[in-house]
């Protein structure tokens, strides 16, 4: 969850969702959000993630669903595997069916950065 916050809070200052996506912009084409660490806002994003994923489980255990579960990290390492996984759960047919990523993994050095910082608090 914690690379989840630090991606989340990345997006949020930068205004860059995807490794396609420039961020905001001014007019002469230069980043106005620039990232800096904020372990307040980490730990807000921990809350909500953690808020998000038990109501998620609440209603899986209310309509008697078990998921497919698929960890982001898995699908970063093995796109085309998870997705064909996926289909295999839902019973649709994977076979020979190209799978090519849009996006990219956006988590870099900074990111590292601020995962081990934020551990390091505790």
């Amino acid at each position: 969850m914690l690379a989840q916050a630090v991606s989340w809070l990345r997006a949020e200052q930068t205004g860059g969702w995807t490794d396609t996506d420039p961020g905001a912009v001014d007019a002469s084409g230069s980043p106005t959000g620039e990232p800096r660490y904020d372990p307040d806002g980490i730990d807000a994003l921990l809350r909500t993630i953690a808020e998000h994923q038990a109501a998620w489980e609440a209603w899986f255990a209310r309509h008697g669903v078990t998921p497919h579960r698929v960890r982001y990290e898995d699908l970063a390492a093995d796109p085309s595997g998870v997705t064909r996984d996926v289909l295999d759960a839902l019973g649709l047919p994977s076979a020979g069916v190209p799978v090519r990523p849009r996006h990219g993994r956006q988590a870099d050095a900074l990111n590292a950065e601020w995962i081990a910082r934020h551990r390091s608090r505790t």
